[in-house]
């Protein structure tokens, strides 16, 4: 009787460790999900987001317009009107 006992003792050990692990093993593949479900919220956002931003092209004719040339940058800085020293 006693034996059956210690052998009873010893399979539920054992039976609690695997449950453990088990236990452990899921935890992990949910986490693991939940990880992959946020990865593809962030890509289906960043798609989102890039089929909604204009694409830029290259218009040419108005390209000039964007960045002020050295001769136009001289011309303010030479005519006083953006200077600090003249607010008053």
């Amino acid at each position: 009787l006693e034996t059956e006992k210690l052998q009873l003792r010893d399979q539920e050990a054992t039976l609690f460790r695997e449950r453990s692990v088990q236990d452990l093993t899921l935890s992990q593949a949910y986490a693991e999900l939940e990880r992959q479900r946020v990865q593809l919220q962030v890509e289906q956002r960043a798609v989102d987001l890039q089929q909604r931003t204009p694409r830029k092209t290259n218009n040419a004719p108005y390209a000039r317009y964007g960045i002020p040339t050295l001769s136009r940058i001289a011309f303010i800085g030479e005519s006083g009107c953006h200077k600090k020293d003249n607010v008053k």
